[in-house]
C-alpha cells in the first residue's frame, strides 16, 4: 500500500488537522444538549466520516502491472548544439551537420504511418519534442552543450513508464556529447529493453577559425637586478599564414611593448617580452590583437602577474681545483644584486682564499670555510661545486650535502661536470650519470627540444635550431656517460645528440643540475663569442632562476607551496601541499586563495597538518573554485607574519564548451551503436538499411504500471454515508435537526 495524496503531504497533513479540529468543535456544539450515551455515538460516527475523508485525501492505494498491446515508438533525436554548425568535412565550403541532418530528417518523414508512432526531439541541453520532421530539421543548431545520452535517457525512461514499446532510436549527431561518460547508463538501460540505437554519424575533423594565445608561466618571480621574460604561445587554426601583432600590457592598459609574430596556419609561435625587475610586484596582459573572421574573442588573451621578491638568492660556491669558468662564475655572480655569494678556492693543501659579495679582494687563509653539517648547507638555497672536490669534502660533508637536497629542497649545481677525481661514492646519489670518462675535443652545447619546452630555451636564450650555438666556442674536458640516473632530463647535448652536456634531475626535495664540461667562460670573454650580445650572462641569468623551479623550496623561503593540478576545470577539487624546512614547527597555517578578476574577495581555508616526512613537517589544504578565472593562492603563517610565504597562481578552465573541440566523435557514436544492438548509418545509406531500422516488431506488448486507488469502492463511500447518516438519524430521534 503506497500513497499519492491529492497535495503534496506539507500542505495536505496540516489541512487534514484543520478539518479535524472544525470538525471536532461542530460536533461538540451540535452534540451537547443529547443524553451521555447518544451524545458519545453521535461523536463517534462523526469522528470516523472525517477520518475517512482524510484517508480519501491521502488517496491510498497500489501500482498494479498490466498487459497491454501499444503502437511500437521510435525515437528520431536530432543534435541542435551549436558543433552543428561546422562544416561537415575539412572544407570550409562544405554543407554544415545540421543541414545533411535536416535533408535526412525529411526522408526519415515517409516512415511515419498509422502502424508506427515516431516521436522527434531536438537535443541540446535537454530534449526538446517537436510537432514533426519539418519542426525538428528547421530547429537552429545553436544550443551550447550537447547533453545526448542522459537526454535520451530521459525520454526511455519516461516511455517506460507509459509501458510504451521503444523500438528503437535514431540519434543524428556528430558524436559531440557535453558528459561522454552518461552513454555508459544509457546503453546499459537501452540494451536490457532490447532497444537499439541507430547513429548517424555527421561531420569528420574541423578546427573553427581561431587564434588563440595562452600562456604556461603566469606568476613570475622577480629578483632585483635579474631581467625577467614574459611568454605566450599563439595557435594558428586555419586563418591561414598571417602575421599578427602582439601586446604587452601593464595593469592600467597602457601598452608596454608590441612585436609582430609570423604564425603558420596550423602552427603555433612563441612570443617573448624581457622586462627588467621592477620594483613593486604588478600584472601585465599578453594579448593578439583583433583578427578578422576568428571564430572566438575569448582566448586572444592570457595574464601574467609578476611577483617583485626583495630577498636575496644566496649561493655557496667552492671550487677544489681553480680554473677560468669558476673565476668566471663567481665575479658574474658578485656583480648580480639578486645573489649573495659566498666563494672558497682551494690554492694548495693547507691554503684557501674565500671571496664573497662586496669583497673586492681576499687574504689566503689555511680554514676552507666548508659548510660541515646540513644546517650549515641551509643557510644558502644554492650550492654550486666546481671541481676537485675530494679535496675539500669528507664522505660525512657529502651526505650532510646528500641531506641538503634529498630531505631539504635544497639545489646543487655541478658546475664543470664531475666534481672529483677517482671515486667518490658519498657523492653518487647526488650525480645524474655513472661517469664513464672523458671524451676528447671540443663540443658545441646543443639545446634539445626538451630544454626548448622547458622554457629555458626559445625566448632570451636561442632556440635550439638557432645558428649562434654552432658559432659559440665549444665545451671541453667532456665526459662520457655510462648510464643516465633515473628523473634527469636532458636540456642539451653535444652536436652528436649522444652526450649530455645540461642537465636537471629532481632529487627527493631538491633539484640537481649538472653542466658536463668546461670552458663556458669563452663565451663571455671571446670576442666573436659576444656578437650576437652576452650570451654567458643571458645563460646565467636565465638558468639560476629556472632550477629553482625544479625543486621543491623557492629560494629565500622556508615554506613550499605546489598544487597538485594547474590549470583545473570548474568545480573540480584542488589539493595542496605544504611543506616546512625552517627552525621550529608552525603553530597554524592557512591557503588564502584570491581571484584576479576583482570580482569577490579572498577566502581563507585552514590546511591539515599531516605529520612529518623526511623529518620535514607538512600541510595539505583542498577547495573548490566555482567560477573559472585566474587565482592567487597563498601560504600563509597567522602566528608568524615576518615570515616570507610562497605564492602560487592557478588557471580555473570553464567547463568544455561546444566550440571548445569541434571534430566528430565517430568512436562515441559507434561504441553507442554496438553495446545496444544497433547500426551505424549515414546519410547515404541505402533505403534497406533504414527499412530495417523501422521493421514492425514482432511483439508490442508491454507492462503498463496502472495506478488503484483503495477508495474506490463502493462499500467505502457507503461506509461514510452510512455513518454521517446514522448520526442524523439519532438527532432526529432526540428532537434535534
Amino acid at each position: 500500500m503506497i500513497l499519492d495524496p491529492v497535495l503534496p503531504l506539507p500542505l495536505l497533513v496540516p489541512l487534514i488537522l484543520l478539518l479535524a479540529a472544525a470538525a471536532g468543535w461542530l460536533c461538540r456544539k451540535a452534540c451537547r444538549s443529547l443524553p451521555g450515551k447518544a451524545r458519545f455515538a453521535c461523536i463517534l460516527l462523526y469522528a470516523a466520516a472525517v477520518l475517512a475523508i482524510g484517508a480519501l485525501l491521502l488517496n491510498p492505494g497500489r501500482y498494479e502491472k498490466k498487459l497491454v498491446s501499444n503502437m511500437p515508438v521510435w525515437l528520431i533525436a536530432s543534435d541542435t548544439s551549436a558543433s552543428m554548425a561546422s562544416p561537415s568535412t575539412p572544407d570550409a565550403a562544405s554543407p554544415s551537420r545540421s543541414s545533411l541532418a535536416a535533408g535526412l530528417l525529411k526522408k526519415l518523414a515517409a516512415y511515419q504511418t498509422p502502424e508506427r508512432d515516431l516521436r522527434w526531439f531536438g537535443i541540446g541541453h535537454t530534449a526538446s519534442r517537436k510537432d514533426d520532421a519539418a519542426a525538428l530539421a528547421a530547429a537552429k543548431p545553436d544550443a551550447d552543450a550537447s547533453m545526448l545520452a542522459s537526454s535520451i535517457d530521459q525520454q526511455l525512461h519516461a516511455l517506460q513508464r507509459q509501458g510504451r514499446t521503444v523500438a528503437g532510436i535514431v540519434l543524428l549527431s556528430d558524436g559531440r556529447d557535453s558528459r561522454p561518460d552518461d552513454a555508459r547508463q544509457l546503453s546499459i538501460k537501452a540494451a536490457g529493453q532490447n532497444t537499439p540505437i541507430h547513429t548517424v554519424a555527421l561531420g569528420g575533423n574541423w578546427e573553427a577559425p581561431d587564434i588563440a594565445l595562452s600562456s604556461s608561466r603566469t606568476l613570475v618571480q622577480a629578483y632585483k637586478g635579474t631581467p625577467i621574460t614574459l611568454t605566450a604561445s599563439v595557435r594558428n587554426s586555419g586563418m591561414g599564414d598571417r602575421q599578427l601583432g602582439i601586446v604587452l600590457l601593464d595593469a592600467s592598459g597602457k601598452q608596454v611593448e608590441r612585436k609582430i609574430v609570423d604564425v603558420a596556419n596550423g602552427k603555433t609561435a612563441d612570443v617573448a617580452f624581457s622586462l627588467e625587475s621592477p620594483e613593486n610586484s604588478s600584472d601585465y596582459t599578453i594579448a593578439c590583437e583583433p583578427v578578422a573572421g576568428e571564430t572566438r574573442k575569448d582566448n586572444n588573451s592570457a595574464s601574467v602577474t609578476v611577483r617583485a621578491i626583495t630577498s636575496k638568492i644566496r649561493v655557496f660556491m667552492a671550487e677544489g681545483s681553480p680554473y677560468w669558468d669558476s673565476k668566471f662564475l663567481a665575479q658574474f655572480l658578485r656583480k648580480q644584486e639578486a645573489f649573495e655569494v659566498k666563494s672558497v678556492h682551494r690554492l694548495s693543501q693547507d691554503r684557501f682564499y674565500q671571496i664573497n659579495s662586496g669583497d673586492d679582494t681576499s687574504e689566503p687563509s689555511p680554514d676552507a670555510g666548508i659548510p660541515t653539517s646540513t644546517a650549515e648547507f641551509l643557510r644558502y638555497d644554492i650550492v654550486i661545486l666546481g671541481k676537485g672536490m675530494e679535496h675539500l669534502f669528507t664522505p660525512e660533508i657529502a651526505e650532510a650535502l646528500q641531506s641538503y637536497v634529498r630531505d631539504h629542497g635544497g639545489l646543487l649545481i655541478f658546475a664543470r661536470g664531475k666534481s672529483y677525481g677517482g671515486s667518490m661514492p658519498a657523492m653518487e646519489p647526488l650525480e645524474p650519470f655513472a661517469w664513464q670518462h672523458t671524451i676528447g675535443g671540443e663540443h658545441h652545447l646543443t639545446p634539445t627540444p626538451s630544454g626548448a619546452s622547458e622554457g629555458l630555451f626559445g625566448h632570451v636564450l636561442p632556440a635550439p635550431k638557432d645558428a649562434v650555438w654552432k658559432t659559440l666556442p665549444g665545451l671541453e674536458d667532456v665526459w662520457d656517460v655510462d648510464s643516465i640516473s633515473p628523473d634527469t632530463r636532458i636540456l642539451a647535448t653535444t652536436d652528436d645528440g649522444q652526450t649530455p652536456l645540461l642537465t636537471i634531475r629532481r632529487v627527493g626535495m631538491g633539484a640537481v643540475a649538472c653542466l658536463n664540461g668546461e670552458g663556458l667562460w669563452k663565451w663571455d670573454f671571446y670576442p666573436e663569442a659576444r656578437r650576437d650580445g652576452n650570451i654567458y650572462a643571458d645563460f646565467w641569468k636565465q638558468f639560476l632562476p629556472w632550477i629553482q623551479t625544479a625543486a621543491e623550496f623557492r629560494p629565500g623561503f622556508d615554506l613550499s607551496l605546489h598544487a597538485e593540478r594547474n590549470p583545473i576545470e570548474t568545480g573540480d577539487a584542488l589539493r595542496c601541499t605544504m611543506s616546512w624546512r625552517g627552525i621550529g614547527t608552525p603553530g597554524n597555517v592557512e591557503l588564502q586563495i584570491t581571484p584576479l578578476s576583482g570580482q569577490s574577495s579572498p577566502q581563507t581555508v585552514s590546511a591539515r597538518h599531516e605529520g612529518e616526512k623526511n623529518g620535514l613537517h607538512r600541510w595539505t589544504a583542498s577547495l573548490v573554485p566555482d567560477k573559472p578565472g585566474d587565482y592567487l593562492l597563498k601560504a600563509i603563517l597567522p602566528d608568524q607574519p615576518e615570515i616570507p610565504c610562497p605564492e602560487i597562481r592557478i588557471r580555473v578552465n570553464p567547463l568544455p564548451g561546444e566550440l571548445d573541440n569541434l571534430n566528430a566523435d565517430r568512436e562515441w557514436l559507434a561504441r553507442l551503436s554496438e553495446s545496444t544492438g544497433g547500426t551505424m548509418l549515414t546519410p547515404d545509406s541505402p533505403a534497406a538499411a533504414w527499412d530495417a531500422v523501422f521493421a514492425m516488431p514482432q511483439d508490442t506488448q508491454s507492462e503498463e504500471e496502472e495506478y488503484r486507488p483503495a477508495w474506490n469502492r463502493w462499500w467505502v463511500l457507503l461506509s461514510i454515508g452510512a455513518a454521517l447518516g446514522l448520526a442524523w438519524w439519532i438527532r432526529r430521534r432526540h428532537g434535534l435537526l
